[in-house]
């Protein structure tokens, strides 16, 4: 299975095949692949995290945090906003070696990691100095080749693609990772004569282009499990090539052309990326593989495979199924509609083998006072992890959750962390009431609890195929309440076709919900993201709304504010500046008025054009004003 342009060097290829996965973060997916190959003895797999030598610049006045002594919490905050967690024991000194620019060293003495802050025009560029050391890696490629190497993916890679000399390197491409992984694989073909596999949501929405744009020689759509393994015998056998074409959800390159093993699933077979058009023939007839819950249920996750994994993680995350019924317009539904989930014992195990990791010291996670905002906690210890399972909603299999709270109950694992799951409203309700099994489980064990609400305006719910009704969720709310633990609401604020007046009445709905619930936490998003598989993507293609706006395919992989009436935008910007701190439940209240606030404020500088929203829009404040009021009585009085 040689990489492009590397025939001869891969026709000698014997077993074991080396394959290595490689992250930046947790290994979502790869861990699966990894292990079930593993579990085939098809290949000797491992796992890494990547740790590059450059990672961000932090905003010019940064630099005014930079001195000698503890680091401030303020620089503590701006790290976090890149996705890195530092420890509670941090200090800052000056970079002695520092030769061109002002830089201090801060030392993160819980993780062991250290960081270079270098003060430039542009900002704070972060380092991780150790990852940038070319010592001993100097023969393998020229000096601005390797310079760039070790910025993009750091010393510790650079030196496991030497010593493990890997047949195959693998990546997982999701939104927002497409020029990374791009730089990634460029800098793999010119170190080694791996080929490199990408998987995940973007390869499973867009492998041709996928294929085209990244210099990547094989991409996955779909589940990769089976799919990956028909790839790694077709490698052992003669004249391997000639088996692709049975490879279902495989795209690859033959006689010069890219062939994708997959129907499109667009019915229609066009895009505005497509050019020449397509003749509406499709290639293959194969459909996107999905992994049977026989492969779940077998695939047993190996987590000694992890290596390098230094970088702590806010959470561990776990998988417990794949495949939700639902038919949300805003979602790419990628695992397909079919249930398939492990067991309720194979999924504690799994937590408890990552548990180990933590033990050893081979895996961080941050700790945190996980439950300061319920009653009658399940351990007096205050400082724990969170474990998430997120699945697409984890009650589907309500028999397996009912089964995994006991076996949860019963474990240690209860007192070492939180559990976090996904689910739908209608997911907790029996017979349109709240499951009374699920809930009397629920109260004792205080699990996060995440509903995807999305909106609590039902035309809104209707318009986005939601399951469940405002009243439905009500009532689920109003049982999580009574087991007296904080829980989550995700809410989207818009879509494509959101007017003012919709919005305004759906922020209305939210702080009046929000209010009557004290302990509800909300996680919002201003806006849909036009995933290329979703149905809202083809409202806006079939609509025509799309024409001459889409230039590359990662275009349907992020929020586009400016396909949107401008004004609603700006309106649900505005509002979810203020609905981030919707999370923190101290401040939770004050940023529902303040989210209504920010719409009036807006309004009034409309002028007389919008003075029938900006009168909406004061109404809505004045009865938020009102219901904040009295919610706020209500527990002046029962503190009393």
């Amino acid at each position: 299975m040689p990489a492009a342009g590397n025939t001869a060097a891969r026709s000698s290829l014997r077993r074991p095949i080396r394959v290595l996965f490689a992250c930046l973060g947790w290994p979502c997916g790869i861990l699966d692949l990894a292990s079930w190959i593993e579990r085939l003895r098809l290949a000797r797999a491992c796992v890494f995290q990547v740790r590059p030598g450059r990672l961000f610049t932090l905003p010019p006045e940064v630099g005014e945090l930079l001195g000698e002594g503890e680091a401030s919490g303020e620089l503590i905050e701006q790290f976090a906003r890149h996705g890195l967690r530092l420890g509670g024991r941090l200090h800052l000194r000056s970079d002695a070696d520092s030769r061109f620019a002002k830089a201090f060293l801060l030392s993160d003495e819980d993780h062991g990691l250290i960081y270079r802050l270098t003060t430039r025009a542009g900002g704070v560029v972060v380092e991780q100095p150790d990852q940038l050391d070319p010592t001993g890696l100097e023969r393998h490629a020229p000096s601005d080749q390797l310079e760039e190497a070790l910025a993009a993916v750091g010393r510790d890679f650079l030196r496991k693609l030497v010593d493990f000399r890997p047949h195959v390197v693998g990546f997982r491409v999701e939104a927002g990772d497409f020029e990374r992984v791009r730089q990634w694989t460029a800098i793999v073909h010119r170190l080694c004569t791996a080929a490199v596999i990408l998987g995940g949501p973007t390869a499973t929405s867009h492998p041709r282009e996928l294929l085209a744009d990244s210099g990547a020689d094989f991409v996955f759509a779909g589940d990769a499990e089976e799919p990956l393994a028909a790839l790694l015998r077709a490698a052992l056998a003669p004249n391997g090539r000639d088996l692709l074409p049975s490879i279902d959800g495989l795209a690859y390159r033959y006689g010069g052309q890219i062939f994708v093993n997959t129907l499109p699933a667009d019915g229609y077979e066009r895009t505005p990326l497509d050019d020449p058009p397509r003749d509406g023939q499709p290639r293959c007839a194969a459909l996107r593989p999905q992994a049977s819950a026989q492969v779940l249920q077998a695939n047993t996750l190996d987590w000694n495979l992890l290596e390098n994994f230094r970088t702590p993680f806010d959470s561990l995350y776990f998988t417990g199924g794949r495949g939700c019924p639902g038919r949300c317009a805003f979602c790419a539904r990628l695992h397909g509609t079919t249930v398939r989930t492990k067991t309720a014992r194979q999924l504690l195990d799994e937590i408890a083998s990552a548990d180990r990791l933590i033990v050893e010291g081979r895996l961080c996670a941050a700790q945190w006072d996980l439950f300061a905002h319920t009653a009658e906690p399940p351990t007096a210890n205050r400082s724990l992890r969170w474990a998430a399972v997120y699945d697409e909603d984890f009650f589907l299999d309500r028999r397996r959750a009912i089964e995994f709270f006991d076996l949860w109950e019963q474990s240690d694992l209860r007192y070492r962390y939180r559990l976090s799951v996904q689910t739908n409203p209608c997911s907790l309700l029996h017979s349109g009431r709240p499951d009374a099994d699920l809930f009397a489980r629920i109260a004792r064990l205080k699990p996060m609890v995440q509903l995807g609400a999305e909106s609590f305006n039902d035309d809104v719910l209707r318009r986005w195929h939601k399951r469940h009704t405002s009243a439905q969720c009500e009532a689920v709310l109003d049982a999580l309440d009574a087991a007296e633990m904080d829980y989550t609401c995700f809410v989207l604020l818009t879509d494509f076709d959101t007017t003012a007046a919709e919005l305004i009445e759906s922020l209305r709905l939210l702080a009046l919900s929000a209010l009557r619930h004290r302990r509800m936490r909300i996680a919002s998003n201003p806006f849909t993201i036009p995933l290329y598989d979703s149905e809202i993507r083809r409202r806006l293609e079939y609509s025509g709304r799309l024409e001459g706006r889409i230039r590359h395919f990662t275009d349907y992989e992020r929020p586009q504010p400016d396909w949107m009436d401008p004004l609603v935008a700006q309106l649900a910007d505005a509002a979810d500046a203020e609905l981030q701190w919707g999370l923190e439940l101290e401040h939770r209240d004050a940023a529902l008025r303040a989210a209504v606030a920010a719409v009036v404020a807006q309004l009034s500088r409309q002028g007389p054009s919008a003075r029938f929203l900006h009168a909406q829009a004061v109404a809505a404040l004045d009865e938020v004003d009102q219901a904040w009021r009295t919610a706020s009585l209500g527990r002046a009085n029962k503190i009393g």
